[in-house]
């Protein structure tokens, strides 16, 4: 299991799937991360607006016409939506498993979201 899927499995928001086409990945896995390689290839067969905080997947997703948003932008959007009731919880749990998040990106969220 891919570190991503391990961050983001247990968010009831989420459902984590898995790309059909496993050489697409395999071609991706020579550029980026085996995550961003799965979440990209997803994206691709799916047209699916692509989750990814890398900043070198980030760019290739860019070049292969993917809309993205990170992490924090999906948060975020998911509050203003309803869907959850809190960004801080959800951080928090993320950050227990491993999951890096710049403290001054969270404030600012938290802040913009009316959390703190």
């Amino acid at each position: 299991m891919s570190k991503e899927k391990e961050y983001f499995q247990d968010l009831d928001f989420l459902f984590v799937e898995e790309p059909r086409d496993k050489r697409i990945v395999a071609v991706l896995k020579t550029i980026v991360d085996e995550g961003e390689a799965e979440a990209i290839a997803l994206a691709l067969e799916r047209n699916n607006l692509l989750i990814i905080d890398d900043l070198k997947g980030r760019k290739l997703a860019r070049r292969l016409g993917l809309k993205i948003i990170g992490t924090l932008g999906l948060l975020k959007t998911t509050k203003l939506k309803g869907l959850i009731k809190e960004i801080k919880p959800v951080i928090e749990k993320l950050r227990k498993k491993g999951f890096y998040l710049s403290n001054n990106l969270i404030d600012k969220l938290l802040r913009d979201t009316g959390e703190k």
